[in-house]
């Protein structure tokens, strides 16, 4: 059986190559990601929609203002319980949290993710231009941009290295004709095989491998259900892969 390689995100080292799917709405929360964390993995807490069903949010405000503003709010509280619950359960694993550019709150989520200890973030739907200037002052935290395709890593890696003087510590590439979230293809689009993975992974390492000393690890999303499809996914060249359940 072949064995399985650590897989490095900037300075933290996971004993397996696998990290958790973001899955809003509290599917992601603390015990998942600890328990992933604790098992090898990279333990993932999606930010969208924490505060629901929390105690920090009334589902009876009735005034569309106060409702978003108390939403706001309660979806901050919420992500550092969340956080705080996660490094309780897992003092010494590695976790991340996915949070959406499109979200109205992204920056405060980021701030809130990175005050309250956690290792990793992942941000796709759309891209995060920005986040290293939100990020500064914690280096430690590596940055992962989500993907699917080779043209938009070109652009953050050229907008970061430009005005930052920083790269991606990876890169989640989301397969559009298996991975579910905000992938922005079209539905025509989805039997093409320019976005297919074995198009796509092989592609972004490549390009990655000959514009970059540092190696940024490729983390394959999407049709990830065995460990065939684990290993399928290394064999096109990525380091690690991301499933929404165990493996």
């Amino acid at each position: 059986m072949t064995s399985l390689l650590p897989l490095a995100i900037g300075i933290h080292a996971a004993p397996y190559p696998i990290v958790q799917g973001g899955m809003g709405i509290r599917v992601s929360g603390a015990g998942l990601a600890a328990a992933i964390a604790n098992a090898g993995g990279i333990g993932v807490i999606s930010a969208v929609g924490l505060g629901m069903n929390s105690s920090y949010f009334d589902m009876e405000e009735k005034n569309p203002k106060t409702r978003q503003t108390q939403f706001f709010k309660a979806n901050r509280l919420a992500l550092i319980d969340e956080l705080q619950k996660a490094r309780a359960l897992s003092p010494e694993g590695i976790l991340g949290v996915n949070i959406m550019v499109a979200a109205r709150d992204y920056e405060t989520l980021v701030q809130t993710a990175i005050e309250n200890g956690v290792n990793l973030i992942f941000s796709g739907a759309g891209l995060p231009l920005t986040l290293p200037a939100l990020t500064a002052h914690h280096p430690e935290v590596a940055l992962v941009p989500i993907i699917s395709s080779v043209r938009a890593a070109q652009v953050i890696c050229k907008k970061w290295q430009r005005q930052y003087n920083r790269l991606p510590d990876a890169f989640v590439v989301e397969n559009p004709q298996a991975a579910g979230g905000h992938l922005g293809a079209k539905a025509e689009e989805l039997g093409d095989p320019a976005i297919a993975p074995e198009t796509v992974i092989p592609a972004l390492v490549s390009y990655l491998a000959e514009n970059f000393e540092q190696p940024i690890p490729v983390i394959a999303a999407g049709g990830v259900c065995d460990r065939p499809s684990l290993l399928h996914a290394l064999s096109l060249g990525a380091s690690g892969v991301q499933r929404s359940s165990e493996i």
